[in-house]
């Protein structure tokens, strides 16, 4: 690809870009915190607090993996474990989704109170 094809491209990206600008990214920290206002943030304290207790089982779990003389003993320590860190994984996702959501609904509010604004060019 030549220099002067890349930067047609380039430029054609930031113009598109600078055409629909909607504020500025969040930072991922912003988004974070986020998900502890709002009407959900108890549930979301109460996500985190289940998150530590699963992964304090888990971590447990793993020990008594090694530490089972039994193959019955094994099975439910490796049960236990991938149990739990399925646990985790679910209310990550649910971390995450909620952490978009919030993102998403501050995006569809500055955008709704864009076009609220009276336009120059429709008077014209």
């Amino acid at each position: 690809m030549s220099d002067e094809t890349l930067k047609n491209r380039t430029t054609d990206t930031a113009d598109a870009g600078a055409c629909c600008d909607l504020g500025d990214q969040d930072s991922v920290c912003t988004l974070m915190a986020s998900t502890f206002r709002g009407k959900l943030a108890w549930m979301s304290i109460l996500v985190c607090v289940y998150m530590l207790v699963f992964m304090a089982i888990a971590v447990v779990s793993a020990v008594l993996f090694f530490r089972a003389e039994t193959t019955r003993g094994m099975i439910l320590a490796a049960t236990v474990f991938i149990v739990t860190t399925g646990m985790i994984s679910t209310m990550k996702l649910w971390s995450w989704n909620m952490m978009w959501r919030n993102s998403i609904l501050a995006r569809i509010d500055r955008l709704e109170k864009r076009l609220a604004r009276p336009d120059s060019r429709q008077h014209m």
